[in-house]
């Protein structure tokens, strides 16, 4: 174990975009520290968890002005200088990256930093697909920076159709077994397509990924929290 690159780590995950994701990060947190040996409550990270209640400003960018204010508001009882990671618990809101790392003085994680050097590292990797949400892949968050390593495999207006249903029905609660089934039809048929994995571009698929055929995926989540508490 290596324990002292966890013990008295304060990580800060900035979430609730959409909270269940959010809480889904939080437990790999916790998951990761125990899988490098923590099993005592002072070897775990200490974890500060902002799940913010904002509104909707992925899908509708005219919102995002007040959500970013009140993000920031939220933020701002947080004694930054006691966090050691801190990371956004959501692919979209990295549209914000540069201006929470702006108002807080915090170095964050990326995660489409972390995914972007997977994919390079991955020398077997030629072709990947992305599924995320429409506003993912109009603002380009992924496809340009991996673009330099590797084919990307753009989702059809219906899967992408059905990624945003699938998303919708996760923040809603509903069965995640039900949507991880409806999930994997859409990565196998993009796998079928010619791409070797497929990149999960929004935090709720990202929360189905237990229930997905690990060989077929790239979770920029997963991958960013190892990284966070590693």
């Amino acid at each position: 174990m290596n324990q002292s690159s966890i013990y008295g780590k304060h990580i800060l995950i900035i979430g609730g975009m959409g909270p269940q994701a959010s809480l889904y990060a939080h437990k790999l947190v916790l998951e990761q520290a125990n899988e490098l040996g923590a099993t005592e409550n002072q070897q775990y990270p200490r974890i500060t968890h902002v799940s913010v209640n904002v509104k909707d400003f992925i899908s509708d960018p005219n919102n995002r002005d007040e959500a970013k204010q009140y993000l920031l508001d939220c933020l701002k009882d947080i004694n930054f200088t006691s966090v050691d990671k801190a990371f956004i618990a959501c692919n979209t809101a990295h549209i914000l990256f540069d201006d929470i790392q702006k108002a807080t003085g915090l170095t964050l994680t990326s995660l489409i930093d972390v995914a972007e050097k997977n994919i390079k590292s991955t020398k077997s990797l030629k072709k990947v697909g992305l599924l995320s949400t429409p506003s993912t892949l109009k603002m380009d968050l992924y496809s340009t920076r991996i673009s330099k390593y590797v084919e990307v495999i753009q989702p059809t207006k219906n899967a992408l159709s059905i990624a945003e249903s699938i998303i919708r029905e996760v923040i809603s609660g509903n069965d995640e077994h039900v949507e991880a089934r409806k999930l994997q039809e859409q990565v196998d048929k993009m796998i079928h397509d010619g791409a070797d994995k497929v990149l999960l571009g929004c935090t709720e698929l990202s929360l189905l990924s237990p229930y997905l055929n690990q060989n077929t995926i790239i979770d920029p989540l997963s991958l960013t929290v190892k990284a966070v508490v590693k």
